[in-house]
C-alpha cells in the first residue's frame, strides 16, 4: 500500500470512528461498560467479605478487572476520541496549508 492510500485508510477509518459516540446504540453500549464495571467491583469486594481472599487473590482479580476494564474503554471510549483528535489535528494542519499557500 502507498503512503497516501494508507493515509487515506487510517482518515476513513478515523472518520468512522469518531462517528460512533453520536450514535445511540453506541452511548447505549457506553453505559453497559460502566456497569460492567461496577458489576466486577461489587463482585469482587463481595468474594473479599465471604470467602476472606487472600492479599495476592485480591490483588491478581483487581490487575485482572483492571485490565479488562482498560480493554473495554480503549474500543469504547479512547478510540474514537483519538479518531477525533487526529481529524481535528488534521483540519488545523489543512487550513494552515492553506494560509501558507496564499502568501506564497
Amino acid at each position: 500500500m502507498s503512503t497516501t492510500a494508507t493515509e487515506r485508510t487510517v482518515r476513513l477509518r478515523a472518520e468512522a470512528l469518531a462517528l460512533l459516540p453520536n450514535v445511540e446504540s453506541f452511548q447505549i453500549l457506553t453505559e453497559e461498560c460502566e456497569r460492567q464495571r461496577q458489576r466486577m467491583e461489587r463482585t469482587l469486594i463481595a468474594r473479599v467479605m465471604a470467602e476472606g481472599m487472600s492479599g495476592d487473590a485480591i490483588q491478581r482479580q483487581a490487575d485482572y478487572n483492571r485490565g479488562y476494564v482498560d480493554g473495554m474503554r480503549y474500543a469504547v471510549i479512547k478510540a474514537p476520541e483519538a479518531a477525533i483528535r487526529m481529524l481535528q489535528r488534521d483540519e488545523i494542519r489543512e487550513v494552515d496549508e492553506e494560509v501558507e499557500d496564499r502568501w506564497a
